[in-house]
């Protein structure tokens, strides 16, 4: 007798333990993540291959209105005169706009170099030309 219900129908034969067509999610996550890869590189070679507009090579203090130097252990010096920053920092008004040559010793204290830059770019200092001094180490 039959039951009404077929062992072989084609139902069967579409279960999803058989071998179904699928994407292999794997292989498209490695492709995905290659195509990353190339975007960030290419994006990055775009920006390293970028024009860049490098100021012409001048004489000592070429194109500097004022200039400082500032000494192997740190000293800040103007027109031969010694100041600290709080003094430079009076002298705001002198300072603004202009374009400043710093002649910074190959030793001087990079904390020091670091604290002149902020506080001249804080003064509204429009370039900062720096240029090293002092005798290179032999090695």
């Amino acid at each position: 007798m039959s039951d009404g219900f077929e062992t072989d129908s084609p139902l069967d034969a579409l279960s999803m333990d058989e071998d179904a067509p699928s994407l292999p999610l794997i292989s498209l996550l490695d492709i995905v993540f290659i195509l990353v890869l190339f975007l960030i590189v290419a994006v990055n070679s775009a920006t390293l291959l970028a024009p860049t507009e490098l100021p012409a090579l001048g004489g000592r203090g070429a194109g500097a209105d004022l200039q400082l130097s500032l000494g192997l252990n740190g000293e800040l010096q103007w027109a031969g005169r010694s100041l600290t920053l709080g003094q430079l920092r009076l002298r705001a008004a002198e300072l603004h706009g202009r374009r400043i040559q710093l002649q910074a010793h190959r030793r001087a204290p990079l904390e020091r170099f670091l604290q002149l830059s902020a506080l001249l770019k804080e003064l509204g200092v429009a370039e900062l030309q720096v240029q090293s001094s002092g005798q290179a180490e032999k090695e």
